[in-house]
């Protein structure tokens, strides 16, 4: 297989735009057309280990990571930026978002498992999921995270109940999820903010 990108071109007159903005910040096309991405080509990597394949550039990665933190730092000197798990988890991204001072939105015991294994501190995980297991609220407490979103009248008293026997001394901090009944109007398949949806409590 060989990928074979044209030379960049505007992709339109009015939006001054290359092709390659599109892509990680360290595209570029080489001496034989083909998509460099972190100086490896494509190409090759495609010959190597098969399509389809993911390719994460950890320049980009970091990029935007302090970009979001400038900017949410420079109103509030003690934010914290979230990673949602659920996009893509892996070791080696939690080392690098660990590095990069990152908190995070976890919703299962296995992101959990690959954030402790990572060094994250868990006052700066968040658990999140409109179908928490007691389980998994156990494993969360047993690990000291103590920021949980509340998603349904369910979550809460057993919270409750699972703090006072596993962390009685440990203060929880409960963010509740909203549903505000508005409809955005997208695919019906992600419509979340609609009364009847299964995310949120009605406002």
């Amino acid at each position: 297989m060989e990928v074979i990108f044209p030379a960049p071109a505007p992709m339109e007159k009015s939006s001054g735009m290359s092709r390659l903005e599109l892509f990680p910040d360290t595209a570029r096309v080489n001496a034989a057309s083909h998509l460099e991405i972190g100086g490896c080509d494509t190409t090759a990597l495609a010959a190597q280990f098969g399509t389809p394949l993911y390719v994460f550039d950890q320049a980009t990665l970091r990029a935007q990571a302090r970009d979001a933190l400038r900017v949410l730092r420079a109103q509030w000197d003690d934010a914290l930026l979230l990673y949602a798990t659920k996009a893509y988890w892996a070791p080696f991204l939690a080392r690098l978002y660990r590095e990069l001072a990152l908190g995070l939105d976890v919703t299962s015991e296995a992101e959990m498992a690959i954030a402790q294994n990572a060094g994250f501190d868990p006052t700066t995980i968040y658990v999140h999921g409109n179908n928490k297991t007691s389980a998994e609220l156990g494993a969360a407490l047993a690990m000291g995270i103590t920021h949980f979103v509340v998603d349904n009248l369910d979550d809460a008293p057993r919270l409750a109940a699972l703090g006072a026997e596993l962390a009685p001394s440990r203060r929880l901090r409960l963010l509740i999820r909203l549903s505000p009944n508005i409809d955005a109007h997208t695919h019906r398949y992600m419509t979340t903010g609609v009364a009847d949806s299964k995310f949120g409590l009605g406002i």
